[in-house]
């Protein structure tokens, strides 16, 4: 049997010359696998270090920034409800009301169109007749911007 094996192992080259094949076993070819892939290299990059963020230290609360007011509301708006819509001293006693949590009123919340109703005429809404009405001294995109702004106050 192992003469058998030789024989067909072997390949006639030229003539009377023989040469045999070289037997590979699982191991080898298992062997030669790992070095044509090692050879070939890998296009997987290595993976990158993990990194650890890092604690931020504690310190005292605070309040969640007031986002900047519409250019609008600072020209018309802020002398009487304030920079920040918190209501401003008027003089003489007066003091515009503050327009934080508008919408979340419950004795009478309001929208994002009532507050545009209110810009037009406040009257119209039972407000104090010291508001004037912005329907003709600011345009719609103007009123709009302060509307959404006033609702997102909390």
């Amino acid at each position: 049997m192992i003469d058998k094996t030789n024989q067909l192992r072997s390949q006639q080259l030229s003539g009377n010359e023989t040469r045999l094949l070289p037997r590979l076993t699982q191991a080898g070819l298992l062997a030669l696998a790992v070095l044509a892939y090692a050879a070939c290299g890998s296009t997987t990059p290595p993976a990158a270090p993990s990194q650890t963020p890092m604690p931020v230290p504690l310190t005292e609360k605070t309040e969640p920034a007031i986002p900047l007011a519409p250019a609008a509301f600072t020209a018309s708006c802020s002398k009487c409800h304030g920079a920040a819509a918190e209501g401003a001293d008027k003089g003489k006693g007066k003091k515009g009301p503050t327009l934080v949590g508008l919408i979340n009123r419950p004795e009478e919340p309001r929208t994002v169109q009532d507050i545009i109703g209110i810009i037009n005429n406040p009257t119209e809404y039972g407000l104090d007749k010291d508001m004037p009405a912005f329907a003709d001294k600011l345009n719609a995109n103007e009123k709009k911007e302060i509307a959404e702004w006033v609702a997102n106050l909390r």
